[in-house]
Formats: structure tokens, sequence, C-alpha cells
């Protein structure tokens, strides 16, 4: 991920709750500074105040993030590549050696490459730009309360 902006990465962002019908909302994530993409996985991610003007990620529970949600300039279209099973596709034949060709070239790349597809997944017309902050407590309140701590942009 480049260190100016890391988008691509989507959560759905479920929003929207009368009457107990939940909408749901894919968003695209941009980081404004460099994240560890290990760092980044669909059960660590807690979003807070997506109904608000400033946006709250909390990632592996003690790294935060503070953003606001942005329009893009035109569509993100996202895609998710799949790997196809095996088993239903017809096996090919490993004897068979086309022009001399050692095994492990080109043609078991094209093989392996082969076994992929590429699936439309979501589009999205906003995005979460996202700085990196910390958590630090009020200088005027207890040390110990731990439950009102205040952000501080990096």
């Amino acid at each position: 991920m480049s260190s100016k902006s890391s988008s691509g990465n989507r959560s759905n962002a479920k929003s929207g709750v009368s009457d107990g019908v939940v909408t749901e909302e894919t968003v695209c994530v941009e980081f404004c500074a460099p994240i560890d993409t290990q760092l980044v996985t669909n059960n660590s991610m807690k979003f807070l105040g997506l109904d608000t003007n400033q946006v709250i990620l909390q990632i592996c529970g003690n790294t935060f993030f503070a953003g606001q949600l942005d329009h893009t300039l035109g569509t993100n279209v996202l895609f998710e590549v799949k790997t196809k099973d095996t088993k239903d596709s017809p096996k090919k034949s490993s004897h068979h050696n086309h022009n001399n060709e050692p095994k492990g070239s080109a043609n078991a790349s094209q093989d392996n490459a082969s076994k992929q597809t590429i699936e439309y997944l979501a589009k999205c017309d906003h995005k979460l730009v996202m700085k990196r902050v910390f958590l630090e407590t009020h200088p005027n309140e207890d040390t110990t309360d731990t439950t009102n701590q205040s952000l501080q942009q990096s």
C-alpha cells in the first residue's frame, strides 16, 4: 500500500436501522498513511459513528483512524479474485509438452492463471478518507477513567 493513499479496501457499513430493517452500503476506505495489510481483516475492524461527520475506525483493539465520508470522482467498481475448483474443470495432461518446452515454464503459469476468475463484487460512489489518530486522556480528568479519551490526529 502506498503512503499517499490505499484505496481498494472495502467495508460493508450497516446503517439506516429503522423498523427492524437494516440497509447495507459498500464504502471504499482510503488510508492517508501506510498501513500493514495483515492488520486489516474483516474480523478485527469496528466502525464507530457512521451516521456522524467524523467516523472512527478501530482495528485490532489498539489502532485508531478518524475520517470523513467523501464523494468519489466517478464510481469505484470492486472485483474479487476467485480460484476455480479444479475438480469441476477438466484435467489437463501433464505429459503433453508443446515445442519441447520444459515442464514448469510459461505453459504451467498459463494453467495457474486459468484457474482464477474475477467476479463483480460491488460498486460505490463514496469513500471514507481515514487518518491515523492516537488516543490521549484529558489532563483535567482522572487518568484511571479510560472511557473519556480524546482523539489527536497525527
